[in-house]
């Protein structure tokens, strides 16, 4: 039996947040002292990631609205039941768009799948 690939599919979550965004965050969510603020900032922005991606948008709210990480982070962090329940519920989302986008891509017949 032959087996073929005929398309290919990445998908990201929908969120994105730049590198320097997420640097700003933990600066300011974890007061970070002056003097480590240049290291933290040199941590981020060598690490020749560009974008991060999210299924949680809360960063790009203010933290009164944040409604998985708390407005209480990080004094209160969601424990691993809540990531792992968050991950259920959007990683099969996430599987099924790239499901989806590589059938079309590929333009073929889905029943002829095996």
């Amino acid at each position: 039996m032959k087996t073929h690939i005929f398309a290919l599919s990445g998908i990201v979550p929908p969120h994105v947040f730049k590198q320097n965004e997420i640097a700003q965050k933990f600066r300011d969510i974890f007061s970070i002292e002056e003097e480590k603020k240049e290291f933290i900032n040199r941590i981020y922005l060598n690490s020749s990631i560009t974008n991060r991606y999210s299924v949680v948008n809360d960063f790009h709210k203010s933290r009164d609205e944040w409604s998985f990480w708390g407005s209480e982070y990080p004094k209160t962090i969601p424990g691993m039941g809540a990531r792992n329940q968050r991950y259920k519920k959007e990683a099969p989302l996430l599987a099924e768009k790239a499901a989806r986008q590589v059938l079309e891509r590929w333009g073929g017949n889905a029943s002829q799948i095996t």
